[in-house]
């Protein structure tokens, strides 16, 4: 009995379902990639293959000292990441004239971007390739190759990198392909106000550098992980910043804490000199709701008929305020009414409805049953930011005629909806 107990708890361990369950218990948060200090996904100082859903916009800020970074990061795509970043970089003055610079420290902006080659499979690593400040200055401008692959609570990442995360331990592989990759120089011509994108440098370089680590999840800490890497950045003088980067060693380390899911603080000791602290936030968007249902029924107005006996007597003035209520009540947002000539003309701001045609369908329908019968067409201008955005004008009559037709179709439909769940004996009730 004892044997068969043993056997069923090891069947169950391998099992994805009861792990997943286990996981979510042990490990919250699991599925939820960090930030480097960098902005974008990644381990500490060096990326990684990870990218977030696509739909999420994150923030992060970080300070390693001599930079202080924040970065706005988005995910159009699962499989592209774009950021963009803001460095004080304390160790350079703002310009080549201390005069003119004083105490201020210099400041660069730059723009990443990592695109996934690959998908991570049971036995294949996610595969990615990115660029670090492939303009302007380039003075954090590098490239990357990495590859992540997760095994039980590990995340392990192991890359090639250029540029300013080449520590140039290895000769550069892509000089076998071309010779222009034995090379970083700019080829930029003529006069530049900065921000172009010198493609000739991409992955160029005459030695390259490997980098590596792993994000431990540990259990039971609310989704807390542990960074160590190994940092391939050139922190001398050809390398970030310009200025020579005091770095000890080139093992780090860093906690990640996840206050809630989508907000993360860090902390970590990088180049065996440096406490590094900082704090990410993000969020996806890509299944938020309109609020608005596929079957939002229209507004039905109560005692319609009492409206109208109101609004003859007192004209339009009433109109104007029961249009302003009704059409509030519905979050379209009445801006100008006018009556001339029998046409009753509203302009209005929504955000509520996606479909315009939604829209001019739920507005028409109260003002049709709140208007005098002496209003004969209806004109209904949208406006945004006090701009016309188009105009359509629905003549009463003709509305009247379709509103009649609608009503018999739906009565149809649920006759017929009705006598095929009589015929199969299996519907419960008639749908609307």
């Amino acid at each position: 009995m004892r044997f068969f107990l043993i056997l069923t708890i090891f069947l169950c361990s391998f099992s994805s379902k009861v792990y997943s369950q286990v996981a979510d218990y042990i490990f919250p948060h699991f599925d939820q990639p960090s930030y480097s200090n960098y902005g974008t996904i990644g381990l500490i100082q060096m990326p990684s293959a990870r990218l977030h859903k696509g739909g999420t916009i994150g923030f992060t800020w970080s300070h390693a000292d001599p930079y202080l970074r924040g970065s706005v990061m988005g995910n159009p795509f699962d499989w592209f990441e774009a950021s963009y970043q803001y460095t004080d970089v304390n160790n350079k003055l703002y310009s080549d004239s201390p005069a003119f610079s004083g105490s201020q420290s210099y400041k660069d902006k730059s723009f990443d971007a990592k695109f996934r080659i690959l998908r991570e499979q049971k036995y294949i690593p996610q595969i990615a390739v990115g660029f670090r400040d492939f303009g302007g200055s380039s003075l954090f401008s590098s490239e990357f190759i990495v590859a992540s692959k997760l095994i039980g609570n590990i995340d392990f990442t192991l890359g090639l990198g250029f540029g300013t995360i080449s520590n140039k331990t290895i000769s550069n592989p892509f000089k076998k392909l071309d010779s222009r990759f034995a090379s970083r120089k700019r080829n930029i011509q003529g006069d530049t106000q900065g921000g172009e994108i010198n493609y000739g440098t991409f992955f160029g370089g005459e030695r390259a550098g490997i980098f590596g680590g792993a994000e431990i999840f540990l259990p039971r800490m609310n989704g807390t992980r542990l960074k160590i890497e190994y940092d391939s950045t050139n922190y001398g003088v050809d390398g970030e910043g310009y200025l020579p980067v005091a770095q000890d060693k080139r093992i780090n380390y860093s906690f990640v804490y996840p206050v809630t899911k989508n907000f993360h603080v860090k902390l970590g000791y990088i180049r065996n000199n440096t406490l590094s602290f900082g704090f990410s936030l993000s969020g996806n968007y890509s299944k938020r709701s309109t609020g608005i249902t596929k079957k939002d029924p229209p507004p039905v107005i109560q005692e319609s008929e009492i409206y109208k006996t109101i609004i003859n007597a007192e004209k339009a003035e009433f109109l104007y305020k029961s249009s302003l209520k009704l059409l509030g009540e519905n979050k379209i947002f009445m801006q100008t009414a006018h009556v001339e000539n029998n046409r009753y003309e509203i302009t209005y701001a929504q955000s509520k409805y996606l479909n315009n045609a939604q829209a001019v369908g739920r507005i028409t329908r109260v003002l049709d049953q709140i208007s005098p019968n002496v209003i004969e067409e209806f004109s209904l201008v949208a406006v945004n930011a006090d701009q016309s955005m188009f105009a359509v004008d629905i003549p009463r009559a003709e509305y009247s005629i379709f509103k009649k037709q609608r009503k018999r179709f739906t009565q149809d439909r649920r006759l017929s909806y009705h006598s095929l769940c009589l015929f199969n004996n299996s519907c419960s009730s008639i749908s609307s």
